[in-house]
Formats: structure tokens, sequence, C-alpha cells
């Protein structure tokens, strides 16, 4: 069984998991947005840092 070290950990996992339920559930809507516009708005609602990619595609050259 998955156990919690911490109530914030507990929290903060299952808010994450209730957003992403509500977005597959079409609840939110995000269709009429570019995909980087819809990538930037999960970010900053699930509290991850938004990350610029390189143009290389991540191929460092």
């Amino acid at each position: 069984m998955l156990r919690f070290k911490s109530f914030d950990t507990a929290t903060s996992i299952i808010l994450r998991l209730a957003v992403m339920h509500m977005i597959k559930k079409e609840q939110i809507n995000l269709r009429d947005q570019s995909v980087q516009n819809q990538k930037a708005f999960i970010h900053q609602l699930l509290g991850f840092q938004h990350k610029v990619q390189s143009p290389l595609g991540g191929r460092g050259r």
C-alpha cells in the first residue's frame, strides 16, 4: 500500500490528481488555446517550473 511521508505530500499529490481528472473530464476548457499555452497553463496550475527548450530538441549541438 502506498504511504505518504507527510500530510503536505499527500495533499499535493491528491490535488494534482484531481486537476488532471478535471482536465480529462473537460471541466477545464483548453481547446481554444495553443499547445504552448496549454502546457504553460498546466505547469502553472500544478506548480511545475516552465523550462525553455532548445530549438535543437535537446541534442546540444
